[in-house]
């Protein structure tokens, strides 16, 4: 059935797995793939580093890494050994790291991980990044989906209180009435910052390791 698609964007999308298209999306007209997308590079120690999880088991999970800059101009060397200076405003986001948990790219299917499974997936991550030198610290708590805390059992934890035992926490996501919007909203005043190169507002940006 994928392959019988004959529209060239969600033939990319839905059969090849690639999301970086122009399909009539909510972010379409504020994203460059070569202003929003930045070689990896590693992280002072002067930047705060957290994670933030979208959580999944019959579907996709999803957690990501975020680095915030604060104002003070790094040096990235590119593969070919070139060099640039980066100063983004302070504020600016980095998405640096990403666990995409699915069956399949572009399918709707998760794993079916238990908490305990992701938490040492996650755990593993930072201690690679650790290692390999991209981060000097341990990332901080970032916010999670809320349905991390539903209590289902009064006799069985939580998600949350599952991979807090194996030393993942995290802190309350904001899903109050207009949320989604506001944060879409933020996200775009961000992507369209980068874009126009405004010196005082934060940016969004994501590492090419992101796919």
């Amino acid at each position: 059935e994928l392959e019988s698609i004959t529209d060239p964007n969600k033939r990319a999308a839905w059969l090849e797995g690639d999301w970086d298209i122009v399909a009539g999306g909510a972010l379409d007209d504020v994203w460059r793939k070569e202003i929003h997308i930045l070689p990896r590079f590693p992280i002072p120690s002067s930047w705060r580093v957290d994670r933030a999880l979208d959580w999944g088991s019959s579907h996709p999970c999803s957690i990501g890494w975020f680095a915030e800059a604060n104002g003070e101009e790094i040096e990235i060397e590119y593969a070919d050994g070139t060099v640039a200076y980066f100063c983004p405003p302070a504020g600016s986001l980095i998405q640096i790291g990403e666990l995409y948990r699915t069956e399949k790219l572009g399918s709707n299917k998760g794993l079916r991980e238990s908490a305990y499974t992701l938490a040492e997936k996650i755990r593993e991550y930072e201690i690679k990044m650790l290692e390999e030198g991209w981060i000097e610290e341990q990332p901080w708590p970032g916010p999670a989906d809320n349905q991390i805390r539903d209590v289902r059992e009064s006799d069985v934890d939580t998600i949350e209180k599952k991979m807090s035992d194996r030393g993942i926490r995290w802190i309350e996501s904001d899903k109050s009435p207009g949320s989604r919007k506001v944060g879409l909203q933020l996200m775009r005043d961000r992507l369209e910052a980068a874009m126009q190169n405004r010196e005082a507002d934060a940016r969004l940006y994501f590492m090419d390791n992101c796919r």
